[in-house]
């Protein structure tokens, strides 16, 4: 027979245990997340413990099966999906419950190489950087730079338009 190699560190462990007494687990120390690992407090009788408000765990969410999303996104189109492209892909795949994938198959279906969230945030970049030329004291700045929103707006309308066709 050859002897456990760790069975004298089994044995200093077990030090203080009375086997023969119903272990409970209520006795053991805990660490305080406040104290630093030296310090050890008693727990409080269970009578004080009340247990810490956790928030409502939500179910997770589930994404259909395969072949449940292909016939529910079979027929969809851009205008099925216009009021998230203003959304990263990521997001509006989560808000559709879809993959990153479908949402880009349905795209190239409808004519688009790409997801629009970045051009889209292009136009917007660029209307909020003119609008605030717009509090310059000089009139010509003022007047070129409502010209500029305005075709810039048209540029977007335009490019929606193709989106929606």
């Amino acid at each position: 027979m050859i002897p456990d190699p760790m069975s004298n560190f089994y044995d200093a462990l077990c030090v203080g245990i009375d086997w023969f007494e119903n272990l409970n687990t209520d006795g053991f120390f805990q660490l305080s997340p406040d104290n630093s690992d030296d310090e050890m407090e008693q727990p409080t009788p269970d009578c004080q413990n009340e247990p810490p408000e956790q928030p409502e765990e939500q179910p997770p969410r589930r994404r259909p099966s395969l072949a449940a999303q292909r016939q529910r996104t079979g027929r969809m189109t851009v205008n099925d999906v216009w009021e998230y492209l203003h959304l990263p892909i990521s997001e509006a795949s989560k808000k559709l419950n879809v993959c990153n994938t479908v949402l880009k198959k349905i795209c190239r279906r409808s004519g688009l190489s790409r997801w629009p969230y970045r051009k889209i945030r292009s136009y917007e970049r660029r209307i909020a950087a003119l609008r605030a030329t717009m509090n310059s004291s000089y009139g010509d700045t003022r007047v070129r730079a409502e010209a500029e929103i305005e075709r810039v707006q048209k540029e977007l309308t335009d490019f929606c338009a193709r989106i929606r066709i």
